[in-house]
């Protein structure tokens, strides 16, 4: 493989241990695995080391591992976790040979995804619930932006990468790894009254992806825009279940993957690096860690009050979520991104204001399972030409973020801030965010013992950028 190696981050600027964590919280939703950061002390038991094992003990742990996802994905989740559990057992018992390794983490990914599901398809809140609210816009602006039947479709993309070595990995010296979460959603609007608009959100695909390889595998941004290049007709593939979590070492087990969509993701993550450059041959080893997440193939309604925020969130199909998740839904999810992002388009060249990353949360999309908040300071530079009505450049030129994990995610926590370079541009006739970069930095993180990157060391030459597209279906 080769490519093309641009922008390095320079090793001085971050400490490895501090950039090891960055990491580890931008993916501890994944929950993968059981250890410790050198910032951490490890509470888990010890694994025991690694020694022969009996072959036709590893064929078993493998046949019941493919069991398992059998189950998952039939939406069986009760009979795939207790599945699940005695591939963790047997493992323990073997003695965690490196061949089954990848097979370690898959376990642990899917149990995690598995254990907080309960039935909970709608729940509202009331009035004197709902902390942290968004700023009153009025009738006037509220029907002119959202009009009836408006429809947005808007593909998101956060990405970490660099090097570093982990013993966990499939490589035992330095290798490269790419972290990548992936998000295309469809917004329509069903009701607006002026005071309470009514969404529905269709969650095209939301999945969650890592690389490591002894080659470099840097992305740059995408030459293209992400709904070109990652849109696809989903409504044919409907999920019964969590679709498991796979670890694959060879670039021709993706071809094998059950699950079609995680196939055609694994597919677009091949096409992405092939663009930049990155030669994947079906005998390369890359070990990769991908799953789709459980908000994959559903739609959902919003009930967005002025001035208070999202009031209610019902499931309208797809599997239940866990009340962690409607209440991310519910203070996270920024259906008026459009007009927050820059309100009532009247900013004249030169001007600031102020705005919540939570009421803009698409435009850096960590994950659906974080809170985020904060405060993001925009600035209109000077308009582009070439589009009817105009577009506007809005400079996000300072901001603190922060992601907080909820329910089996409570324990992760970080927080960024918003590097040079990061931009949105605005759509005057519109009124719609058509594209964004944003760029960061760490300030400070928190994160439990449940990592994929979890023994990463001597991490370096990091970028982390987040990409959004959008475009106006309706």
């Amino acid at each position: 493989m080769s490519v093309t190696r641009r922008g390095r981050v320079d090793p001085r600027a971050l400490s490895a241990v501090v950039i090891a964590a960055l990491i580890v919280s931008a993916i501890a939703v994944w929950g993968w695995w059981s250890s410790r950061l050198p910032a951490v002390q490890n509470r888990g038991p010890k694994q025991p080391p690694n020694h022969a094992a009996d072959p036709k003990q590893i064929h078993q742990a493998k046949d019941d591992a493919e069991e398992a996802r059998r189950l998952q994905l039939q939406g069986k989740h009760q009979e795939a976790d207790a599945k699940w559990a005695d591939v963790e057992e047997q493992v323990k018992a073997i003695g965690a040979p490196d061949e089954l390794i990848t097979l370690r983490q898959e376990a642990a990914a899917n149990r995690k995804e598995l254990k907080p599901l309960r039935e909970k398809g709608t729940q509202s809140w009331r009035e004197e619930e709902i902390q942290g609210r968004p700023e009153e816009i009025g009738k006037e602006r509220i029907l002119s932006y959202y009009r009836i039947g408006r429809t947005i479709r808007s593909g998101g993309e956060f990405l970490i990468q660099g090097r570093g070595t982990s013993s966990d990995w499939v490589f035992k010296k330095d290798a490269y790894f790419v972290v990548i979460v992936l998000g295309a959603v469809e917004t329509k609007v069903l009701k607006n009254d002026g005071h309470e608009i009514q969404f529905q959100v269709a969650f095209k695909e939301v999945s969650r992806n890592l690389m490591a390889s002894d080659a470099s595998l840097e992305l740059t941004e995408p030459d293209s825009p992400l709904l070109v290049v990652f849109w696809r007709p989903f409504e044919e593939v409907v999920l019964n279940g969590i679709p498991a979590y796979r670890v694959l070492k060879k670039v021709a087990e993706w071809a094998n993957v059950a699950d079609p969509r995680l196939r055609r993701t694994l597919t677009w993550l091949q096409k992405r690096l092939h663009r930049n450059g990155v030669e994947l041959s079906p005998n390369d080893t890359i070990q990769t860690m991908s799953g789709i997440e459980r908000l994959s193939g559903m739609r959902v309604e919003l009930t967005y009050v002025d001035g208070l925020g999202v009031r209610t969130v019902k499931v309208l199909d797809g599997i239940k979520l866990p009340e962690e998740d409607l209440e991310t839904l519910r203070s996270s999810s920024g259906p008026l991104l459009d007009y927050f992002i820059f309100p009532g388009a009247q900013k004249r060249v030169g001007d600031s204001w102020k705005v919540r990353p939570q009421d803009v949360a698409n435009l850096i999309r960590l994950s659906y399972r974080y809170d985020v908040t904060g405060e993001l300071t925009l600035e209109r530079g000077k308009d582009e030409p070439g589009e009817p009505g105009g577009r506007a450049i809005l400079n996000v030129v300072a901001g603190d973020v922060s992601c907080i994990g909820r329910g089996e995610d409570a324990e992760e926590r970080v927080d960024m801030a918003v590097e040079p370079g990061s931009f949105v541009r605005y759509s005057l006739k519109q009124l719609l965010a058509t594209e964004a970069k944003t760029r960061f930095r760490l300030k400070s993180h928190y994160h439990s013992l449940d990592h994929f990157l979890f023994r990463a060391s001597d991490v370096r030459d990091v970028k982390i950028e987040a990409h959004y597209h959008a475009r106006l279906e309706k």
